[in-house]
């Protein structure tokens, strides 16, 4: 499958051809749409210096403070959702955080997060329609295709 390259100064992203770019209002974050898969992927950086032994605490407070956003979001927009419990699991680059959820009015989205000594890198992957299943599986494809 053609595909296409994003690099930033955190990572380097190939990805399948039917993602478009959309304008995004803050050079750290990149959001892309796939009318194909009806879905939007959003990544973004948060660059930070952080010794690697403080990433367990680092990935931690970044679980709160996501977790406080999608509540507060949610509140705002008057919207009611479940998500799973966020997982943090310690890799050889650093931490990674995971969970996905839905939108009970519909929708899904899917989330993993790498916490970095250089920062923290987030992909998040939502779509109106898609299933749970699909969802997990573009995330990978989307985290397969990153060199960081």
């Amino acid at each position: 499958m053609p595909t296409q390259r994003l690099e930033t100064t955190h990572f380097a992203l190939d990805l399948a051809d039917d993602w478009r770019e959309v304008e995004a209002d803050d050079p750290d974050r990149f959001i892309f749409e796939s009318e194909a898969r009806d879905t939007s992927l959003t990544i973004s950086i948060v660059p930070m210096a952080e010794p690697f032994e403080a990433l367990g605490q680092v990935a931690r407070r970044f679980v709160e403070s996501r977790i406080d956003a999608h509540l507060s979001g949610a509140q705002e927009l008057g919207w009611l959702f479940e998500m799973t419990e966020p997982q943090i699991v310690a890799r050889d680059f650093g931490q990674m955080v995971a969970y996905h959820g839905r939108l009970l009015a519909g929708g899904r989205f899917d989330f993993a997060g790498l916490v970095l000594p250089t920062g923290v890198i987030s992909l998040f992957v939502e779509s109106d329609t898609a299933s749970e299943e699909t969802l997990a599986a573009t995330l990978s494809e989307v985290a397969s295709g990153m060199e960081i």
